[in-house]
């Protein structure tokens, strides 16, 4: 229910009255109020300063607003992480992760290299449903994404996903998973049994 003026009398009355409070005018003679042409120029002047200031803000050139390099805060690489490990030090990386990331039993996800990426799959006992992964390992960070739909989605590397890290602690694999804000989730695997 909106307050317009009344076309015969301008005094006001609600757009569901049936006649006019002040001098009885049927629906018909409601108008409603249209903006100004000061109030158009109020409008057109805000979306221009906008638009304007808009361009002074810096922008990051070069990269999407969604991408988080989680290296961009270290001077120089690290040596003790190689920048591609092995494969099959990669594959047992990345089942650890996935295997954090899921809540999952190394044992029950199976590995394997196709085309250079690591791809990890098993199956959900609740329904005997295949779930799949592609893994990739970059000097400290393991980034993943899932097979959804018939479709590979995407890696998970954007502000708001969690961060995994892994780090070798004597016959170990140590996978770290941390979302923004919160505390890290650490599980720790035999290399042997992965």
């Amino acid at each position: 229910m909106a307050v317009i003026n009344c076309g015969e009398c301008k005094g006001l009355v609600s757009t569901s009255a049936k006649a006019c409070p002040h001098c009885g005018a049927k629906p018909k003679a409601f108008k409603r109020n249209p903006m100004s042409a000061k109030q158009k120029l109020q409008v057109v002047g805000v979306v221009f300063v906008v638009l304007v200031l808009s361009n002074f803000i810096p922008k990051d050139k070069g990269r999407s607003d969604d991408y988080v390099d989680y290296r961009e805060d270290k001077a120089v690489a690290l040596p003790d992480f190689p920048a591609s490990p092995s494969k099959d030090l990669e594959q047992k990386i990345c089942k650890a992760s996935i295997a954090t990331a899921f809540t999952k039993s190394p044992d029950s996800i199976s590995t394997e290299f196709k085309s250079g990426i690591v791809e990890l799959s098993y199956r959900r006992e609740s329904d005997n449903s295949l779930w799949r992964y592609r893994c990739n390992v970059e000097h400290e960070v393991v980034v993943w994404a899932g097979f959804i739909d018939g479709d590979w989605g995407r890696w998970r590397n954007a502000r708001g996903d969690a961060k995994i890290t892994y780090s070798i602690v004597g016959s170990e694999i140590e996978i770290s998973e941390q979302y923004p804000g919160a505390k890290a989730s650490i599980n720790s695997y035999k290399m042997a049994e992965l």
